[in-house]
């Protein structure tokens, strides 16, 4: 017999997806960037493009996993943007997180074009020089960007921050479809 472990009320996975018409084509592009400032847009994009700047945004899609009550799964697919911008060094501004480095943060936007998106500050990472990735800490910021089914039209924002080891330097933020997950973007410090 194959059973599910659920925390809470609902497995959320987040898996790559293109999502189709009744047509059969295809209605965007993983990593597909709309914008190259300001907020999220919902306008038309420029060619499909899976790395940007820091300061774009790009338009992604994942796949929402949820799990009902009688373990049966059921997927669909979410469209969003997804804007990071304004790295910088902070301080730090708690005595419970441990830092041995630089601590970094950097702004993050959320907003849903269609469906439901599985936001979570882990789905980001800060790559180094030497290609460490580097997994926010949740508990470095106040007000970070929080973990949150965010639906068609909604926007969500905040900062999230990671350590950066000593001599080591941020060169691009990646967006995955979970920790660990595949790459839907990259922005790119100039």
């Amino acid at each position: 017999m194959r059973g599910w472990i659920v925390t809470g009320a609902t497995l959320i996975g987040v898996l790559c997806g293109c999502y189709t018409d009744n047509s059969g084509s295809s209605s965007f592009t993983p990593g597909e960037v709309i914008a190259t400032s300001g907020v999220p847009s919902v306008s038309a994009s420029p060619p499909p493009q899976q790395n940007a700047v820091i300061g774009a945004t790009i338009r992604a899609t994942t796949e929402v996993t949820t799990i009902d009550a009688s373990g049966n799964p059921s997927f669909a697919p979410g469209t969003a943007a997804y804007t990071v911008a304004n790295l910088q060094p902070i301080a730090q501004t708690n005595s419970y997180t441990e830092v041995t480095g630089t601590l970094y943060s950097v702004d993050v936007t959320v907003q849903t074009i269609s469906g439901v998106v599985t936001v979570h500050p882990w789905s980001f990472a800060l790559r180094t020089s030497d290609g460490t990735n580097l997994t926010p800490d949740l508990n470095a910021v106040s007000n970070g960007l929080p973990a949150t089914d965010l639906p068609q039209g909604q926007k969500v924002s905040g900062p999230i921050a990671v350590d950066v080891p000593p001599g080591k330097s941020i060169t691009e933020i990646v967006l995955t479809d979970g920790y660990g997950g595949r790459q839907l973007g990259r922005w790119t410090v100039a």
